[in-house]
């Protein structure tokens, strides 16, 4: 009596069920026969387990195939058959043999087998799912609250994970939901990937929200969570691509709080490398987010770099460079820069590196054919070259098409170099704010509001105090 009432309660149509009439001692008894049912699922199917269930659905003979070896299929290889041609046909063909059987374990196999798919966007699956969720009962009840809590089944697929891990305070309690909701045995396929997604989406959002700092690294936190394994980024691909334009995209006019910043940072070198020097990991990301992660680095590259010059030349060389080439950076003029520091300055830097507290992981170039403490700003902006020397060193421009221009991003450099072949040469004289700004201005448009007036300069001028040397 009570098998067959339960073979009817698990047995779907595409319709929904009706309720079942029964008292409450029958279905207290029922609820227990599907509690020992348990959430196991079979383990993978072998190559050979899988041709045969394949072919036997394609021929159409069923009759002598055993439910647990569709079981172990559906669950273990369900990807690899949303890839065969005729993977629609399949399923139409698979679904009335599964109601047949009227079994939980093979219903729930099913449903494996659907949650490992569900970023694949399979209108037919997506069909059957549509399906399944009408009745999420003949799973068994863990699994039914699975679906209900979590909203499982529903479109965009992982959504109702993704809100309960934001919404979740603590680590421990996101870890409970991670765990209760089933992701974990789908952390980086189908529903996973969906979670993964979802929550790209999210951050984004909560990103270009109005905020405060504090509580946009705690979503960061969040984000970090689902996304990020052994230190790296789990996903590949467009995935890759969906995470790190999340990251980086909602602050294309205004930069995080640092304490984001650097954990953004962080995460992208560790995960993709340092774009500057590994620019063929960041080639299929949006420019304008490759942009906006450089004048990031660029302003970590210059602010340490202004570090190491007190340490080794003098303060007052420094200080009115700082505060020129800073407004420019600042404004966002500065397209990129490179740091170049001779043997004392590496030692320097290395020194600054280690006891940095944020993660600082700074790339640079060394200096040769110079005083050991001698170190060069190499700056681009607006097609321009720029090498501001330290010291008594001049500024030294290259053109946009001088070929003879210094290239950034290369681990060591010559001081002749960075001296020869450039189209100006500006000692730090009187008014060298201006000649450089003048020169910037002529070729850039770029102009400083503090030093807008003068005549346009012609190219290697020997006027005194410009020292083209």
């Amino acid at each position: 009596m009570l098998k067959d009432k339960l073979n009817r309660f698990l047995v779907r149509s595409r319709e929904v069920l009706p309720p079942f009439d029964m008292s409450s001692g029958e279905l207290a008894q029922m609820e227990a026969v599907l509690a020992l049912q348990g959430d196991s699922v079979p383990t993978e199917a072998p190559d050979e387990m899988y041709d045969e269930v394949i072919n036997t659905f394609r021929s159409g003979n069923t009759v002598n195939l055993p439910p647990r070896k569709l079981s172990r299929v559906i669950a273990s290889r369900m990807r690899q058959i949303t890839n065969e041609a005729d993977a629609a046909e399949l399923l139409v063909r698979m679904w009335p043999y599964i109601k047949e059987q009227s079994r939980g374990s093979l219903y729930r196999s099913l449903l494996v087998g659907c949650l490992s798919c569900t970023d694949k966007n399979f209108k037919t699956l997506n069909n059957l799912i549509d399906t399944l969720k009408k009745s999420p009962h003949i799973f068994g009840s863990r699994w039914e609250s699975r679906i209900n809590t979590y909203q499982l089944l529903d479109e965009p697929f992982g959504h109702g994970i993704v809100e309960k891990l934001y919404a979740a305070d603590n680590k421990q309690e996101r870890e409970k939901i991670e765990v209760n909701s089933g992701l974990r045995s789908f952390r980086n396929v189908g529903l996973g990937t969906c979670v993964y997604r979802h929550s790209c989406t999210t951050l984004r959002t909560k990103f270009s929200s109005n905020t405060g700092g504090e509580d946009k690294l705690a979503h960061l936190q969040r984000w970090s969570e689902i996304a990020i394994e052994n230190g790296n980024l789990r996903f590949t691909g467009e995935d890759l691509v969906l995470g790190i334009e999340s990251m980086v995209l909602p602050w294309t006019d205004t930069p995080p709080i640092p304490p984001l910043q650097n954990a953004i940072k962080s995460i992208l070198i560790s995960s993709v490398g340092d774009p500057r020097i590994k620019a063929a990991n960041w080639s299929s990301i949006d420019p304008d987010c490759t942009n906006v992660f450089k004048r990031w680095l660029a302003q970590e590259s210059f602010d340490v770099f202004i570090q190491v010059i007190s340490k080794v030349a003098m303060v007052r060389h420094w200080q009115a460079r700082k505060e020129f080439w800073g407004w420019y950076l600042e404004q966002g003029y500065i397209d990129e820069i490179w740091p170049i520091v001779g043997p004392k300055g590496v030692s320097e830097l290395n020194r600054t590196i280690a006891q940095a507290q944020d993660g600082l992981q700074l790339e640079f170039g060394s200096l040769s054919g110079a005083s050991s403490d001698h170190c060069v700003l190499l700056i681009r902006m607006g097609g321009i070259t720029i090498a501001e020397w330290s010291h008594n060193g001049s500024a030294r421009f290259w053109l946009s098409d001088n070929a003879q221009a210094p290239e950034l991003y290369k681990r060591r450099y010559s001081g002749d170099g960075l001296r020869r072949h450039s189209d100006y040469g500006i000692a730090h004289s009187s008014n060298w704010e201006g000649k450089l700004n003048r020169i910037i201005r002529q070729y850039t448009g770029i102009a400083h509001p503090n030093y807008t007036q003068g005549k346009n300069i012609s190219p290697k001028s020997e006027t005194s105090g410009w020292g083209y040397n």
